[in-house]
């Protein structure tokens, strides 16, 4: 009859697996230092930007930047590593900070003076308008425009015609917001320059209704209508001609009360009701020249 022996349990599998343990917990543990050793040195003082030099600043307090700049450098990334740290700050957290809380900044550059110091250097956006409203009924106070169509900053109170008023919607809740695109109101801008030492009166508002028709009032109390889109030498020679037909010619701007551009060679006039009808009009309040401007 068979019988069974029990041999004496090898040590030689549980110290095995003792040692596998004992080499999984020393590597955990020289790596935990290792990160700690590296985190702890984010904190050194001499790595760490203890100052911030603003440039460029005109109408901000450079004092503002700077908190607004430090604002990002207090903590750390997971509690572990300094954000002031100079090798790791967080530069383009800094740079939309800046370009959010300060919308008269056209751009900021953010960069590494030394291993205390961090540079910020800003160009602010120059006004070359104001944004008073979607409309001038509605208007209650106006906005700083730059060269890009850019709406920006509250305006002071202006007096006499320092910038060309523009009405009409803009795009986006907050400041800064677009008002047209940049082409479009650089060329807007530049005709309604043209056309205001053309007509020799400054234009008192320049309204773009929903149609994106434009609508300039000029300070002698005479209107102009052209479509956003039509090319500014055709609104430019269109005016020429209508300003040198018979019905122009027989009065002074000030009996108009607008002329209409938006219809090709087709020009669209009315007389105000003081004014004495000319002779080529038409019995209808509004009355036309045809001219020979082709689009």
């Amino acid at each position: 009859m068979a019988r069974r022996v029990d041999l004496p349990k090898s040590n030689l599998r549980e110290r095995r697996r003792k040692r596998r343990f004992l080499l999984v917990a020393l590597s955990v543990a020289l790596a935990l230092m290792a990160w700690a050793a590296i985190a702890g040195s984010t904190w050194l003082p001499f790595l760490r930007i203890h100052s911030v030099d603003v440039v460029g600043t005109k109408t901000v307090q450079p004092q503002d930047v700077v908190s607004a700049a430090q604002s990002q450098l207090y903590g750390g990334y997971l509690h572990l590593f300094a954000r002031s740290n100079i090798l790791l700050y967080p530069k383009d957290a800094i740079k939309q900070r800046l370009l959010t809380q300060f919308p008269m900044f056209q751009s900021v550059d953010v960069h590494a003076e030394h291993f205390n110091t961090l540079g910020v250097t800003v160009v602010e956006r120059q006004p070359v308008a104001l944004w008073c409203g979607l409309s001038v009924a509605t208007s209650s106070s106006c906005f700083l425009v730059d060269q890009g169509g850019i709406v920006y900053a509250p305006a002071v109170v202006y007096s006499g015609d320092a910038y060309q008023r523009f009405y009409g919607s803009v795009m986006g809740d907050a400041l800064p917001q677009q008002f047209l695109e940049a082409s479009q109101f650089h060329s807007l801008t530049t005709l309604v320059g043209a056309l205001e030492q053309k007509l020799g009166s400054r234009a008192q508002s320049i309204v773009v209704d929903s149609d994106h028709d434009v609508h300039v009032a000029f300070g002698n109390s005479f209107g102009l209508i052209f479509a956003l889109d039509t090319a500014s030498g055709d609104v430019f020679d269109r005016l020429g001609l209508a300003l040198a037909s018979d019905v122009f010619t027989a009065h002074p701007l000030t009996d108009f009360e607008y002329l209409d551009l938006r219809f090709g060679d087709k020009l669209y006039y009315r007389l105000r009701s003081a004014a004495p009808a000319p002779k080529t009009a038409t019995s209808t309040a509004t009355s036309t020249v045809t001219s020979t401007v082709h689009t």
